[in-house]
């Protein structure tokens, strides 16, 4: 596992950096959507720091479409992708 920093827009404009840990950025970025749609108040990201390889990616991604399909997904995404691409259960 692999620590992010990840900068977000919260509610009210508010720029918060979290935390997280993850394989690799797009489970990080999946992690922060997940948090976004069980309540946390994130709106969008700005960027993602690798913090061991101290390498930085602007997010210039659609924050809401991507909670729109997770949203469709079920389960954990990065289980279900190491095991067959095929179990992707659709709602």
């Amino acid at each position: 596992m692999r620590k992010y920093e990840i900068k977000c827009v919260m509610e009210g404009n508010k720029i918060e950096t979290l935390q997280t840990y993850a394989s690799d950025v797009a489970y990080a970025i999946d992690n922060i959507v997940l948090l976004a749609m069980n309540g946390g108040s994130i709106q969008d990201i700005i960027w993602i720091k690798d913090v061991e390889g101290k390498e930085w990616l602007d997010f210039t991604g659609d924050f809401k479409q991507l909670m729109t399909i997770r949203d469709d997904i079920k389960g954990d995404l990065e289980s279900i992708l190491n095991n067959r691409e095929d179990d992707l259960r659709w709602q």
